[in-house]
C-alpha cells in the first residue's frame, strides 16, 4: 500500500507528534510505502522526518514552501497555483490514499483541495472539530469562516479524529462520512521519574512550595494562561506556597509577564521557556493546569495521568471527557479555577491517580495508538474505492 500523508504545519504540535507516531509505525511494515508532504519550514518536524528517513527507506521525505497560516479558511480558495504544483507532486507518488493532517479543518484545507484536483482519496486526520465561534472572538469572523469551512469538510472521503466528542462536532457540522475514532497516546517508554529534590532544584522550587504547571504554546485566546494568573493571585491568598511553572513559548508571551507583574505574583511565577523532555517538569510538579477555551484531548494531561498528577482543567473537551468532575471547572471563571485548587492542595486521592496511571498503560500507550491508527487507516483505503496499486 502507498500512503501519502500531508501535514503544512508551520509550528510544531502535539497533533505532529501523533502523525509522526503513526507513520514512524507504518514505515517499518513490509507492505508500506510512504511520502511526506510537510512545510519545510517547519523546522523540528522536518527534522525528524529526516531522521526518521534515514533509518527507514520505505518513507520518501517530500519538502514543500507552503504552509498554513492566518486567514486559511480564504488562502486555500486563493492558492490555485500552489494546489496545482501540490496536486501534481500527489499524483506524482501514486498513493492508494493521501492522509491529511488538520489542527482544525481550514489547516490544511490546500491538501485537501490539492488530492481532490489529483483525483485522490483522501482520509482527514484531525484532532479539533470544533464550532467556529470557539476558534475566534469575532462573531464577523465566525460568520464568514463557517460556510467556506463546511466546503472543506465535505472533501475528505473518511475522518480519522481523537475522541467521540470530535466525532459528534462533525455530525453537528452535517457531515455523513465515516468517522473512526483512534485516542491519542504517549511514548511511554520516554515517560521516567526524576528525583524529585533534584527536578525542583533545577528551577529553585522548595521542597514544601506547591507547585503547578501550564504546559503549551502561550496564547491567550485557546489556552487562557491570562486565567490561570487571575487565578494564582486568588489561590495564593490561601495557599501562600503556591507557584506555578509556564512551560512553553508563543505570541502572548511578552503579555503574559506583563501580567504577571500586573497581578503582583512575579515571585510565584517561574518563566522555564520550551522543554523537550517533560519528565523533569511532572517530577517536580503536584498539579498540571489546563484552563484552555478549548482543546482536542491534550498529550500533556494524558502524561500527567502517567505520572500520577492530578489534572486541574477547564470542562471541556478532552479533559471533560477524561477527568473527575471536581478536578474541573467552568471555562473562563477564575475564582472557581482558584478555589479547585484549594481543594485539591488538601486532598489525597492515590487510588484515583493510580486508576489513572492504569488508565493510561491500557488505553493511551503508544503501541495501542500504531494498531488501532493503522487498522483504521487500511479499513479506510480498501472502503473509500482504491485497493492497493489501482492508482494510474
Amino acid at each position: 500500500m502507498r500512503v501519502l500523508f500531508y501535514d503544512d504545519a508551520p509550528e510544531f504540535g502535539g497533533h505532529e507528534t501523533m502523525t509522526l507516531a503513526a507513520v514512524r509505525h507504518l514505515a517499518q511494515q513490509p507492505d508500506m510505502a510512504l511520502g511526506f508532504m510537510f512545510f519545510r519550514g517547519n523546522l523540528r518536524l522536518s527534522q525528524q522526518i529526516t531522521d526518521l528517513a534515514a533509518r527507514c527507506p520505505r518513507l520518501e521525505p517530500m519538502p514543500q514552501d507552503y504552509a498554513s497560516r492566518q486567514f486559511q479558511f480564504l488562502r486555500t480558495l486563493l492558492s490555485f497555483r500552489a494546489i496545482r504544483r501540490m496536486a501534481q507532486v500527489m499524483k506524482a507518488f501514486r498513493p492508494d490514499v493521501v492522509v491529511v493532517a488538520q489542527g482544525a479543518i481550514a489547516f490544511g484545507s490546500a491538501g485537501l483541495m490539492a488530492a481532490m484536483k489529483a483525483g485522490l482519496p483522501t482520509i482527514s486526520y484531525i484532532p479539533m472539530t470544533h464550532p467556529e465561534t470557539l476558534f475566534s472572538a469575532s462573531r464577523l469572523k465566525a460568520a464568514l469562516r463557517e460556510p467556506v469551512n463546511r466546503l472543506y469538510y465535505r472533501l475528505p472521503d473518511e475522518y480519522i479524529t481523537i475522541s467521540p466528542r470530535m466525532e459528534d462536532y462533525l455530525r453537528r457540522h452535517g457531515m455523513r462520512q465515516r468517522v473512526t475514532v483512534v485516542k491519542v497516546a504517549v511514548d511511554l517508554a520516554a515517560c521516567h521519574a526524576v528525583d524529585r529534590a533534584e527536578a525542583r532544584a533545577k528551577w529553585g522550587l522548595a521542597a514544601d512550595d506547591w507547585v503547578i504547571a501550564l504546559v503549551g504554546r502561550v496564547q491567550f485566546w485557546q489556552k487562557r494562561q491570562d486565567l490561570a494568573i487571575q487565578g494564582l493571585a486568588l489561590a495564593r491568598q490561601k495557599l501562600p506556597k503556591l507557584k506555578l511553572l509556564v512551560v512553553g513559548d508563543g505570541p502572548d508571551l511578552d503579555t503574559l509577564k506583563a501580567l504577571v507583574a500586573a497581578e503582583g505574583v512575579a515571585d510565584s511565577v517561574i518563566f522555564t521557556g520550551w522543554t523537550a523532555g517533560l519528565s523533569a517538569v511532572y517530577s517536580a510538579i503536584d498539579a498540571l493546569v489546563i484552563p484552555s477555551r478549548y482543546e482536542g484531548v491534550p498529550l500533556v494531561m494524558i502524561e500527567a495521568m502517567y505520572f500520577r498528577r492530578p489534572v486541574v482543567a477547564a470542562a471541556v473537551d478532552g479533559m471533560m471527557d477524561t477527568l473527575p468532575s471536581h478536578w474541573l471547572f467552568p471555562s473562563g471563571d477564575a475564582p472557581a479555577f482558584a478555589a479547585r485548587l484549594v481543594e485539591l492542595a488538601a486532598a489525597h486521592e492515590d487510588a484515583l491517580l493510580d486508576a489513572h496511571r492504569q488508565r493510561v498503560v491500557d488505553s493511551h500507550a503508544l503501541p495501542v495508538f500504531e494498531r488501532d491508527f493503522m487498522t483504521a487507516l487500511v479499513s479506510a483505503a480498501h472502503r473509500i474505492g482504491r485497493p492497493p496499486g489501482s492508482v494510474a
